[in-house]
């Protein structure tokens, strides 16, 4: 059974045929349909397959007249066919990693697991990534991406506090259609890899979250101790320096600058970066602090 799959993601895909399928649905020069043959798209555990160029990125309602030319075409010469509007699309690989389809094969899903328990800051660095990308998409449906400043009689209308009232202005036609396609393939790759999360942290892998720490508490990360000075949504506020390099511990009482004087300078830890959690009260125990003078 031939299949024409049909999805906003990856366009137009045509499964259950071979390249030696290529007088029919190959190039329009030798008679074809105009599809092109690529070995690098999976469906079922198998590689190969037909694919419209051009076709990703467009809302499936795009494509019926030419999807409708294809089926045609191919029931005429005999071959039974079906049409997938469905999320159950082969995957598509992209020359480009941040930009990897979210319909995946089981083997590619274990593969990710088991990367996850390797390394689960990765795996949160990627989903800080693309949730930084979809609020950028939203913003952008909203206008808020590129406010305007509000004018009346030729003069800016400012607001009660002296500052300029904008106004936003929402996207609109096919730039808007265009967004909200990619704020569908983003939500839906951003579950995904929180499903890969949910998983491995049933598994017993350890992610860090801001209930974990309290101000006072130590965070590790790369080798030291970092006295937690502040408890964000994303990430740790922690003591930093020039002298931090190195050190076993970091209390922001024991950090100073260049010339050895007392330094509060800060910065911001993500929580995919942190190794570890330790009490002020164990790193009392541990790490004494160091006398005064």
């Amino acid at each position: 059974m031939i299949t024409i799959h049909v999805s906003a993601t990856h366009g137009i895909i045509v499964t259950g045929t071979s390249r030696d399928q290529h007088n029919l649905l190959g190039s329009r020069r030798h008679g074809g349909l105009g599809l092109r043959w690529s070995d690098r798209i999976e469906h079922h555990g198998r590689h190969g397959a037909w694919y419209e160029p051009h076709s990703r990125n467009r809302h499936p309602r795009d494509h019926r007249a030419r999807v409708t030319e294809i089926a045609t075409a191919l029931q005429a010469a005999g071959l039974p066919t079906t049409i997938d509007e469905q999320t159950s699309a082969p995957t598509h690989p992209s020359r480009h990693a941040d930009r990897q389809p979210y319909w995946i094969s089981q083997a590619r899903a274990a593969e990710h697991l088991q990367q996850h328990h390797r390394d689960p800051r990765a795996t949160l660095r990627r989903l800080d990534r693309l949730r930084e990308r979809l609020r950028r998409i939203q913003r952008e449906l909203t206008g808020q991406a590129h406010p305007q400043l509000v004018e009346r009689d030729g003069h800016i209308v400012l607001n009660d506090d002296g500052t300029p009232l904008l106004r936003w202005q929402p996207a609109t036609g096919d730039y808007r259609d265009r967004l909200l396609t990619e704020q569908a393939r983003l939500s839906a790759r951003i579950a995904y890899w929180d499903d890969i999360v949910a998983q491995a942290a049933a598994d017993g892998v350890k992610i860090w979250r801001p209930a974990d720490f309290t101000v006072g508490d130590f965070a590790l990360y790369l080798g030291t101790w970092y006295e937690v000075l502040r408890v964000n949504a994303k990430s740790l506020t922690i003591p930093t320096g020039p002298l931090e390099v190195g050190r076993r511990l970091l209390r922001r009482s024991e950090n100073v600058d260049h010339a050895g004087h007392p330094s509060h300078a800060m910065r911001r830890l993500p929580y995919a970066e942190i190794q570890g959690r330790m009490s002020s009260a164990e790193a009392a125990t541990r790490f004494p602090p160091e006398p005064a003078g």
